[in-house]
């Protein structure tokens, strides 16, 4: 069993709990690692499903090995995203 919560779940839980003036500080309070944890816990892309996309596209003209490299970077590239946001949202 996986218990995930993507952005919209996790900010209607911060609503109600400010909607209701209290902290009632249910699970774990992440703080400024929210964005890492989430980058973490759901992959943005699933990695077979991107290397098949690379794949039917450029699968012609790299190799395994490149189109492994390029969905690792992709990957990465965007769970620094998500942290940058989420850094960048708790600073403002």
């Amino acid at each position: 069993m996986e218990f995930r919560l993507d952005e919209a779940e996790l900010r209607e839980l911060a609503q109600i709990e400010a909607e209701t003036n209290c902290d009632i500080s249910a699970g774990f309070d992440w703080g400024q690692s929210l964005g890492n944890y989430l980058s973490q816990a759901t992959r943005t892309i699933d990695h077979g499903k991107l290397l098949e996309i690379l794949r039917e596209s450029l699968g012609n003209v790299l190799s395994q090995e490149e189109l492994e490299d390029a969905a690792n970077s992709i990957q990465a590239q965007l769970r620094n995203r998500v942290i940058e946001k989420f850094q960048s949202a708790k600073s403002a």
